[in-house]
């Protein structure tokens, strides 16, 4: 038996406990890690409240680009379930009121970036008010906020380099900043072939 097909046997005979997993969180959690990692070592996954009587289970590649065959793959496999909504990757989400990541706290309002068109992804220079590139913390909160703006498969494919800097640092006479979530317009403007 294909690993794809194991862990949704696996996850089919545990869907009741997985749904009602605040009952044990920790427990349930760890094994559905663990099931997951057997397919893929980089695959996680993020869990939704209960709405419409589903709860959304999102299998993410944590931003590894070795683990997105991985996630299509697994999820081609799915069986359909009347308590799940299966989600490929980290979904967009808003972020006009920021994220938090280890209790640093970034607003998009606090970056701005300049971008240069490729033929099928952008290259962008993200400027970011109190940015201090030895602060990993720092780093790691700008790709979440990326991914929940753009979505996992969008940073991934959508953009090519990422540079980070301090506000301060951008270049007296150029082009003035655009606003953080002019991105995602960007970004879908390539998908679409407009820009």
């Amino acid at each position: 038996m294909r690993i794809e097909s194991e862990f949704w046997v696996w996850f089919t005979e545990n869907a009741e406990r997985i749904f009602n997993f605040a009952e044990n969180q920790e427990e349930v959690f760890s094994e559905l890690h663990n099931e997951l990692t057997k397919v893929h070592s980089d695959l996680t996954f993020e869990m939704g409240p209960i709405s419409q009587g589903k709860r959304e289970l999102v299998i993410s590649a944590s931003g590894i680009p070795g683990a997105f065959p991985a996630v299509s793959k697994l999820l081609n496999f799915a069986p359909s379930y009347s308590m799940f909504h299966l989600v490929p990757f980290r979904p967009r989400r808003d972020v006009s009121n920021g994220v938090s990541v280890g209790g640093l706290f970034l607003n998009p309002s606090q970056i701005g970036f300049h971008y240069r068109r490729q033929q099928s992804h952008l290259d962008i220079e993200l400027y970011i008010k109190g940015y201090d590139c030895h602060d990993l913390m720092f780093t790691q909160a700008i790709f979440v906020l990326l991914d929940s703006a753009l979505g996992e498969f969008d940073v991934e494919f959508r953009l090519g380099h990422i540079g980070m800097h301090n506000f301060s640092e951008i270049i007296q006479g150029t082009e003035p900043c655009l606003p953080f979530l002019e991105l995602t317009h960007l970004v879908d403007a390539i998908k679409t072939g407009i820009h």
